[in-house]
């Protein structure tokens, strides 16, 4: 699973997240792995130490962009978000994990680089530069 995108962090204790969120399912045959590709929306809230980031997800919206299967592109009807209190299971785990841990490794004037550690105790490395109004990752 992997991430690209925006995080904004307000004065008001609040974040917005949103980008491209894919999952790769590695198989033993076909060997090209199949890929699902979602256009990811979400809020939350955020709380700081000198130590520590701690964010909360609250919402979160996705909607399937791609699909590739053994390495082939598929056809795809992309509905717009949809505004049921349905979740899908996709959305309905990402709310259940929702709390995510950094742990603030530097700072400096417009930036902060942060560090956590992800399901199989892989490390990530996140930097974090100051624009007019919030940080961004």
């Amino acid at each position: 699973m992997g991430f690209e995108g925006t995080t904004q962090f307000f004065a008001n204790k609040k974040y917005a997240i949103r980008g491209l969120l894919k999952i790769t399912v590695f198989k033993a045959i076909p060997r090209l792995p199949d890929i699902l590709s979602y256009d990811f929306a979400g809020n939350g809230e955020w709380q700081a130490t000198d130590d520590e980031l701690v964010t909360t997800l609250l919402n979160v919206k996705t909607k399937v962009v791609a699909v590739s299967v053994a390495g082939q592109p598929l056809s795809i009807y992309t509905p717009a978000y949809t505004q049921s209190a349905l979740k899908t299971d996709l959305e309905q785990g990402l709310l259940l994990a929702q709390s995510q841990r950094y742990d603030i490794r530097s700072t400096a004037q417009n930036e902060i680089t942060l560090e956590t550690n992800g399901l199989h105790a892989d490390s990530f490395i996140i930097n974090m530069t100051r624009t007019k109004q919030m940080y961004m990752r």
